[in-house]
C-alpha cells in the first residue's frame, strides 16, 4: 500500500506495466496467462519485441523482410521452446498441453521477451511433483544465464532447493535466512 519500488536506480513506483516490461521485467502470473488457441511456437513468436511485422508499411510494401523475420523467428523460438524442454510441443495447441507444460510455456514467452528480471508468482503450485523438478532446473539455467529472479512460492522445499536468499514474514515480522 505505501513505498517506493525502483529497477536500475530508476523509479518505477507508478509506471505503467507495459513501460515496466519494457524495461526488462517480466512476470509469470499464478494464473497461467497464454495464447490457449495458439500453437506453443506461436504463442513464444508473439513474445519477440519490436517484431517488424506491427509496422504496417513493412507488411505491405516489404513482405520479403517480414518473411525473412519470421524464419528467425521461429527458429529461436523452437531453440527457446527446446530450452524450456518442451520443444516435442512446438505444435500442439497451447490448450492441449499439460498444466506444467503451460507454464514452461509462459516461462518461454519471457525468455523470448529478453527479460533481466523475472517476477515469479507460484511456479510449482498445482505441478505433478515429477514435473517439478523440472521447473526448478529451468529455474536454476536461467540464473546461470544471467536472470535475475524473484520468487514468490508457498512450498518451502522448493524455495529452499533454489533460492540464494529467502525472505518471509513469521509472527509479523520479516526474517531473512
Amino acid at each position: 500500500d505505501e513505498g517506493t519500488i525502483y529497477y536500475k536506480s530508476k523509479d518505477i513506483t507508478h509506471l505503467a506495466p507495459w513501460t515496466i516490461f519494457a524495461m526488462g521485467i517480466g512476470r509469470l502470473f499464478q494464473d497461467i496467462r497464454i495464447f490457449e488457441q495458439l500453437t506453443a511456437l506461436d504463442n513464444v513468436m508473439v513474445a519477440f519485441r519490436n517484431q517488424i511485422g506491427e509496422n504496417a508499411f513493412v507488411s505491405l510494401f516489404a513482405p520479403w523482410k517480414l518473411a525473412k523475420q519470421e524464419n528467425l523467428s521461429r527458429r529461436k523460438a523452437s531453440e527457446i521452446l527446446d530450452f524450456v524442454t518442451i520443444a516435442d510441443k512446438a505444435d500442439d495447441l497451447a490448450e492441449n498441453l499439460s498444466y506444467g507444460q503451460q507454464k514452461l510455456l509462459a516461462i518461454a514467452r519471457l525468455v523470448a521477451a529478453d527479460t533481466d528480471l523475472l517476477l515469479l508468482d507460484e511456479p510449482t503450485a498445482g505441478i505433478n511433483p515429477e514435473r517439478i523438478a523440472s521447473i526448478l532446473d529451468l529455474i536454476k539455467r536461467l540464473k546461470q544465464s544471467g536472470k535475475t529472479i524473484i520468487l514468490i512460492e508457498h512450498n518451502m522445499s522448493v524455495v529452499f532447493q533454489i533460492a540464494d536468499w529467502v525472505y518471509y514474514i513469521d509472527d509479523g515480522q520479516v526474517v531473512r535466512t
